[in-house]
């Protein structure tokens, strides 16, 4: 019973976090396709070094 309750806790964990994880990524993936030349992009001001 303990072990099933700890997966289900789990999976709503991770079913969570995957739907904030992926914009981020994206966000990330996209910023670097479109300044490919390794400038540092900094995300908290918007910023690039």
């Amino acid at each position: 019973m303990k072990s099933s309750l700890l997966k289900q806790i789990i999976f709503s964990f991770v079913a969570g976090i995957i739907p904030g994880i992926l914009p981020a990524a994206f966000m990330m993936y996209a910023a670097w396709q479109h300044n490919p030349q390794g400038e540092f992009f900094d995300y908290e001001t918007g910023v690039i070094h």
